[in-house]
């Protein structure tokens, strides 16, 4: 099994929230400082999260499209 890495997709642009080293604030949400899709989960539509930010689990792959608002879609197998 291979660990992939993506980079943050920002979609706020160079105004968008940043962390301590200039990186996206995404260390302390779903996405971590290396930009890798996390599998912590949001809880529901609304949970904490700031654009392009994703996330997985076994069934769904989570995407955060504005400030606090989340979407998912199933995986299926292909």
């Amino acid at each position: 099994m291979s660990v992939y890495t993506y980079p943050v997709v920002d979609l706020q642009g160079p105004t968008g929230p940043t962390g301590p080293n200039g990186g996206p604030t995404g260390a302390t949400g779903p996405i971590g400082p290396t930009g890798a899709i996390s599998d912590t989960v949001p809880l529901n539509t609304a949970s904490p999260g700031i654009p392009g930010q994703m996330a997985y689990d076994s069934t769904y792959l989570y995407v955060c499209i504005a400030t606090n608002t989340w979407r998912r879609t199933p995986l299926s197998s292909w």
